[in-house]
């Protein structure tokens, strides 16, 4: 069973104890989809990361990244699988390929300075759902 049936009978049993016009049926329809895809997307990465031992350093990198989120904004992938992917790489791959050294302080630094400068530079940026209007509240 797809997500999008499942989204769809969910809100159709929803629809059945309220009263919906279309449009606030298909409100309740694509929350349910986001809901269900993020669900997925999440017990995946962290199936994963637990089957490598990494839950930890995957969930840390996860919050940090959830925290830069809501003030920088920035791109969406175009494809749920291609999130997915990308969210593997970076929520999973990373802490696991970083697992194999060992960094002081001054390399921990060294490291960050250029993700500093990258968000310096980018962020917030437009998107096409959350356009930024003017040039002082972020940089395109």
């Amino acid at each position: 069973m797809s997500i999008e049936t499942t989204a769809l009978g969910l809100a159709e049993k929803i629809a059945t104890h309220k009263e919906l016009d279309r449009k606030a049926f298909l409100k309740i329809k694509l929350g349910i989809e986001v809901f269900l895809i993020n669900l997925t997307k999440m017990t995946i990465i962290y199936g994963v990361a637990f089957g490598l031992g990494i839950l930890r350093e995957t969930f840390i990198l996860n919050l940090a990244y959830f925290l830069l989120r809501r003030h920088s904004y920035g791109l969406h992938a175009k494809a749920s699988l291609n999130c997915t992917i990308v969210s593997l790489l970076v929520f999973v791959g990373l802490p696991y390929f970083l697992r194999s050294f060992e960094a002081d302080y001054l390399m921990t630094v060294i490291g960050f300075i250029p993700v500093f400068v990258g968000l310096y530079l980018y962020a917030p940026a437009d998107t096409e759902k959350n356009p930024l209007l003017g040039e002082k509240r972020g940089k395109n």
